[in-house]
């Protein structure tokens, strides 16, 4: 399931995780990209000069280098076109889009494969530290809703897994009112320690649930699918967490 690369390989005529990178800069440029967002993913990943002792993006490199990139891009099947499109600041120009197997390499995550065994450890304290979340003693405002599985973790067959897919749907707890909320986001930031207010405190507090979830486990995926665009998965979805029930300790892998 997914794609397979190693890091030794070349994809787009560049090491494998440097054309990972790109990829993924220019598919977070929205619905479509343009061809200066391929421009600023060489300036951040490739292209640099150096000057007193520092490097610096080099723009003009960037600048000449990036047609040929997105050619390669297209002729490899990781990118389509996506239509002229009008702007009063840029005029007429095309627009471009990730195809399925380009999603499928802003995804790749290069870690050595793990055991089905070793996965469905990391599955189970995944749902571990979700009832801790959930837990309506806990001190976290949001609350894992949903949480599904996917991805090779599916497959009873398979001798080894890439990691453990999964997409998470986190919602603040019922029990803040609306007009509550941001205030309760910023009391919860404060008692971390985090100096932030408004909408940005209610961004700190889903994500510290997501990064307490992720536990640093490299083989924990959280952020290849989001609740939007769970129908692109192509080989379907397990319901783990439903409407924040979390489900017993899974015993083995079945579906």
């Amino acid at each position: 399931m997914g794609l397979q690369l190693s890091r030794t390989e070349t994809v787009i005529g560049l090491p494998a995780v440097t054309a990972r990178d790109i990829i993924k800069i220019v598919g977070n440029s929205g619905d479509r990209f343009f061809l200066p967002d391929v421009e600023r993913a060489l300036e951040v990943k490739v292209c640099f000069k150096e000057e007193y002792g520092r490097k610096y993006p080099d723009h003009e490199a960037a600048r000449l280098q990036a047609p040929a990139l997105l050619s390669k891009m297209i002729q490899e099947g990781y990118v389509a076109e996506d239509g002229l499109h009008q702007s009063e600041q840029w005029g007429e120009r095309m627009g471009y889009k990730l195809t399925n197997k380009g999603g499928d390499l802003a995804r790749v995550k290069f870690v050595k494969r793990i055991s089905q065994a070793q996965g469905l450890k990391l599955l189970n304290d995944f749902l571990d530290r979700v009832r801790q979340v959930n837990d309506p003693d806990s001190p976290y405002v949001f609350y894992v809703k949903n949480a599904w599985l996917y991805g090779s973790m599916l497959d009873a067959d398979a001798a080894d897994i890439g990691d453990v897919d999964l997409v998470v749907e986190c919602l603040m707890k019922d029990k803040f009112q609306p007009g509550q909320r941001i205030e309760a986001c910023e009391a919860r930031a404060e008692a971390v320690g985090r100096n932030v207010s408004g909408v940005h405190a209610l961004y700190f507090c889903c994500d510290e649930v997501k990064v307490f979830l992720k536990a640093r486990k490299a083989h924990l995926s959280l952020d290849g699918f989001t609740v939007e665009n769970i129908h692109e998965i192509k080989d379907g979805v397990l319901p783990l967490v439903v409407d924040g029930v979390v489900p017993k300790r899974i015993e083995k892998n079945d579906e």
